[in-house]
């Protein structure tokens, strides 16, 4: 088979995130039969299936905490709210130490409108592990589900303060801010969660529905204060972001606005990095190249240039300049989804799948949830002739609604016997 291909890279709410990792995908001691089955459906997305052999589990050894919290989770992953909360409820009542039990029943709780009750299992959760920036996060959205902005808000900027790069922070915290009004700080937040995993959730959808609300406003100080190169800045945001889809973008105005924005403001690193966007979502690389890298010039230690560089290169097919580019951006800031993300894209095109691999593994690690990456991981190990690991990964491009995974996993069938247990 010849060397695949690789792509180049709602409703608004509060968000909350899974946050530990599933027992059965960690355990260091050899699973039980029943345990190896329940593995290996929960893996396929076959939760109801995965539900029954951790029973089996957990009537084999009732004191196993592993297995129950196996359970609740296959059962949350079902949709099964109600019976993975009997489960987690239990979880904790024979540990009351169990981290994972009150994650899961902070969320269970939420997604079930019993608001008090979910703060109560997330404070339990930050009092056992108050370094989690991500429970944090957590702590914070159930505040703000109970109405106490302002301590969300403390709590969003204390899990930035933690974890610098956090998607979910960032976005609840933008959110947070559009329900204060406060129009440019909303979009600057959603802005950056954007760059640092345009994968995330529907961040597309946010801005959108927070920059046509802001835009009246933002139209209001442009007119109040015509020095001030900020409204501009940020209505060019709106307007790329306008309706429902690129396709409605209003590029003219998009254009305009950030033109002046430069204009108004030439030295700055940030409107320069915004109109080289810009440039590139319309496709106009070579255009959105040159602008990075006067960008670069501004401010040699932005990552996000450096970063928006590589993904121009890329585009084009220079991966050597790419590369080059997005390793200054791993200089200045590594812990950043879509910096590692893009060095494994870049390394793909090098034709160098190894460490593709481990860039692609490193995003993982982060926190990244696309089914571009998983496919893209699945590919390299795929051209490492690693198929048990392409097989897993294929699955989850799939699980996560990747198109061309269904294409990648008959491929892989013809070349490979899916492996029972992953």
């Amino acid at each position: 088979m010849n060397k695949m291909k690789k792509g180049i890279p709602a409703v608004l709410a509060i968000f909350f995130l899974v946050v530990l990792i599933h027992p059965a995908l960690s355990s260091a001691v050899a699973p039980p039969e029943a345990m190896r089955r329940a593995k290996t459906h929960f893996n396929k997305g076959h939760y109801l299936d995965a539900a029954k052999e951790y029973e089996a589990a957990v009537q084999a050894d009732p004191e196993d905490i592993n297995s129950r919290v196996g359970l609740g989770l296959a059962y949350y992953q079902a949709g099964k709210f109600g019976v993975a909360m009997n489960v987690f409820e239990k979880v904790v009542q024979l540990d009351p130490k169990e981290r994972r039990g009150y994650n899961y029943l902070g969320l269970i709780y939420m997604n079930l409108g019993l608001n008090d009750e979910g703060l109560d299992a997330f404070k339990k959760l930050v009092e056992l592990d108050p370094n989690n920036a991500d429970a944090v996060t957590n702590l914070g959205a159930a505040y703000f589900k109970k109405g106490n902005i302002k301590e969300s808000v403390d709590l969003f900027q204390k899990a930035i303060s933690m974890k610098p790069y956090s998607p979910l922070a960032h976005k609840n915290l933008g959110f947070a801010y559009s329900v204060m009004r406060k129009w440019p700080e909303a979009i600057d937040e959603l802005a950056l969660t954007r760059t640092i995993d345009a994968q995330f959730g529907d961040i597309e959808f946010m801005l959108r529905d927070i920059t046509a609300r802001a835009l009246p406003d933002l139209e209001k100080r442009a007119k109040d204060a015509p020095g001030d190169p900020w409204p501009h800045y940020y209505i060019a945001y709106a307007a790329v972001f306008r309706g429902s889809r690129f396709n409605e973008a209003d590029w003219k105005r998009a254009m305009e606005e950030i033109n002046r924005a430069a204009d108004l403001d030439p030295k700055s690193a940030r409107i320069c990095v915004a109109k080289a966007l810009i440039l590139t979502l319309q496709s106009a690389f070579p255009q959105a190249i040159s602008v990075s890298k006067g960008c670069t010039g501004l401010d040699p230690r932005n990552w996000e240039a450096w970063k928006g560089l590589a993904e121009e290169e890329l585009a084009l097919g220079n991966a050597d300049d790419g590369l080059y580019a997005i390793e200054k951006a791993a200089e200045i800031s590594p812990d950043i989804i879509s910096v590692q993300e893009n060095l494994g894209v870049a390394w793909s095109e090098k034709v160098n799948d190894e460490k593709a691999v481990e860039h692609l593994n490193n995003a993982l690690k982060l926190g990244a949830k696309s089914g571009l990456l998983e496919f893209d991981l699945s590919v390299s190990y795929h051209n490492l002739k690693n198929f048990d690991m392409a097989w897993r990964h294929a699955r989850r491009a799939q699980l996560l609604g990747y198109a061309d995974a269904e294409e990648l996993i008959k491929a892989l069938g013809k070349l490979s016997r899916e492996p029972e247990d992953y």
